[in-house]
């Protein structure tokens, strides 16, 4: 079986900087475009821990890799075993489109060029989620449901990225779908076979081409992949909720938090607020093939990122750290 995790970073140039809710900054700038390089470094090196036999893909358009807090990231991915396959950005939306995260739509190009490769699974996921268990079962649902759904639990008039599931019926009509509150589901997860994805990929242009025109009349659209894949699942009659024993969003901020009763029956946690945080206090360890991070028994290790990370509630230490390294930011501002 030729089972595939991966993940991907688009680093945006001057000029065509986005917003991104969980990090503040230039998004052009080495050091705002750094935190999310140290989450694919954990990312993968959590990975890898759990899942030695699957193949570990990042997918980016960049030409380098850089070196960060002076860890060479090519040399890095070469020694974890980690292949680096460069694709461009093709799916970019034009200015004013949507506001937040342009580059999300990457996943297009990514399912383009998957449709043509060989796999029998492949799973992309954002990079800022670490691996809690190994990912075999989860290899087997994507060959019983083809593909994977993870429902974030929306309510109808719930708006997320600028889209409730009432205000999406209107599009979803247009496209020849009636459904009433069709579910959103999280764009932060993507799994399924190689059938499947063959299917998807060939729905992509006709569907961007209608969210482009509806934009240029300026009508309500799909603002971002997760509207654009919830749509392509709902089209195809994809059974829903199907990820949602291995993943969940994990919310660890100072102003929100959630953390899911089951967090530690699930294989993946999904950190957003952890960025800047545990994630980047994680990257040291993850480098380093002799420390704890590699070392430790599975529940030391669970233990370890739930610690760093502030799960179920953070200890003195986080505190003390997230709220030092929160006073630098804005201080050097």
């Amino acid at each position: 079986m030729s089972n595939i995790i991966s993940t991907w970073i688009y680093c945006e140039p001057p000029g065509e900087e986005s917003h991104y809710a969980q990090v503040s900054g230039l998004s052009s700038t080495s050091k705002f475009q750094n935190v999310y390089w140290r989450s694919v470094v954990v990312f993968f090196a959590s990975s890898i821990r759990f899942n030695k036999s699957s193949e570990h893909v990042l997918y980016t358009p960049n030409e380098d890799l850089p070196v960060v807090d002076g860890v060479d990231l090519a040399i890095l991915f070469k020694k974890l075993g980690v292949n680096v396959v460069q694709i461009p950005l093709t799916y970019l939306p034009p200015v004013g489109y949507h506001g937040s995260w342009r580059n999300q739509f990457y996943i297009f190009d990514i399912i383009k060029y998957l449709s043509n490769s060989s796999f029998d699974s492949v799973v992309v996921l954002d990079s800022d989620c670490i691996f809690i268990k190994p990912i075999s079962p989860l290899y087997e649902d994507i060959q019983k449901y083809n593909i994977l759904t993870f429902d974030c639990g929306f309510g109808a008039d719930e708006q997320c990225n600028g889209l409730s599931p009432i205000q999406a019926e209107e599009v979803y009509r247009e496209l020849g779908l009636t459904m009433t509150a069709p579910t959103y589901y999280g764009g932060e997860f993507f799994a399924c076979n190689k059938n499947a994805i063959l299917k998807l990929a060939a729905d992509i242009d006709p569907v961007w081409n209608f969210c482009l025109n509806r934009f240029s009349a300026g009508l309500s659209k799909f603002n971002e992949e997760a509207h654009f894949l919830s749509y392509l699942y709902h089209k195809n009659d994809i059974k829903s909720g199907t990820a949602n024993r291995y993943i969940s969003r994990i919310w660890t901020g100072y102003g929100y938090r959630l953390i899911p009763s089951n967090v530690n029956d699930l294989t993946i946690w999904h950190l957003p607020a952890e960025k800047r945080w545990g994630i980047k206090r994680l990257f040291p360890y993850a480098v380093d093939q002799s420390s704890k991070f590699w070392r430790l028994d599975d529940i030391q290790y669970r233990n370890l990122i739930a610690s760093f990370c502030g799960i179920p509630n953070p200890n003195v230490k986080k505190l003390i750290l997230d709220f030092s390294d929160k006073f630098s930011e804005n201080f050097l501002r």
